[in-house]
């Protein structure tokens, strides 16, 4: 997560900056506009659950547990999604890793 908005640009973690940055360079691959996103902001504001599941994710697990929080493209970013925080959501690594690129998404719960 961002802390400053001004020049240089700090970080919470070296890994939170590496996750910014291969999220940037994918938005760029797709000619999207690569604005930052917090997120921290957008697990809260999903109330820490995966919204492809409906379970909570756990706030302390990183990536590869498969418990750990990432952000989701609802609409992917290789189907036209945009990478903004309407079209991003709170997921578990593992249900954003079995939904992929899926135009009709996926559900665990189905």
């Amino acid at each position: 997560m961002r802390h400053s908005f001004g020049t240089p640009v700090a970080y919470c973690s070296t890994a939170c900056r590496r996750r910014e940055r291969l999220t940037l360079r994918r938005a760029l691959q797709h000619d999207l506009d690569a604005g930052t996103v917090s997120r921290i902001a957008i697990y809260q504001r999903d109330g820490w659950t995966c919204h492809i599941c409906g379970d909570p994710v756990d706030r302390d697990a990183v990536v590869p547990d498969l418990a750990a929080p990432v952000l989701d493209h609802v609409v992917p970013l290789a189907r036209g999604g945009t990478h903004d925080e309407g079209n991003l959501k709170t997921a578990h690594f593992y249900c954003n890793s079995v939904k992929r690129d899926l135009a009709d998404g996926w559900s665990a719960a189905a």
